[in-house]
């Protein structure tokens, strides 16, 4: 009966359209990103957002509280970094993919995404295999506009 609702669960889930971002920080000195479509905003006041990651995920050991991060937000045409950093294109070097720079904390961000969002942790709650980063946004790069990137279904729209 379990699996059956996993199952269903999985592929109603499918069904939710997401905008795809990458999530990336600097961990240890060394940087690190990954695909991810489970971010929100959380509140305007103070600005906030959510990320649910993956405690096995490259980034993870990264995100401790205080600690920065970008969320970068992707936009249509950029689907072969979304696959690099998703784990579909195996690369050696994946920050080779994209236009990549670093903020003045040494994070590094897409400065080709539609945006850039830096924040710093503000908590961490864990549940089951992911964890619910809270982050407080302290500033917001906008880049051009264009189509964002969308994943449903098991492909991008």
């Amino acid at each position: 009966m379990t699996y059956q609702i996993q199952d269903q669960f999985k592929q109603a889930m499918r069904r939710l359209a997401a905008n795809v971002s990458l999530v990336s920080c600097n961990a240890n000195n060394r940087r690190t990103a990954i695909t991810a479509t489970a971010i929100c905003s959380l509140t305007v006041e103070p600005p906030s957002l959510v990320a649910c990651i993956n405690q096995k995920a490259s980034v993870h050991p990264g995100l401790s509280i205080d600690d920065h991060y970008c969320v970068n937000l992707l936009k249509q045409g950029q689907e072969e970094i979304s696959n690099v950093f998703g784990g579909i294109t195996k690369s050696d070097d994946k920050f080779a993919f994209g236009e990549w720079d670093k903020d003045a904390e040494g994070v590094p961000y897409l400065s080709d995404a539609q945006a850039n969002v830096f924040c710093s942790v503000h908590n961490i709650i864990d549940f089951s295999s992911h964890s619910i980063i809270i982050g407080h946004v302290l500033r917001v790069q906008l880049n051009e506009i264009g189509a964002p990137l969308v994943y449903f279904n098991g492909g991008y729209l």
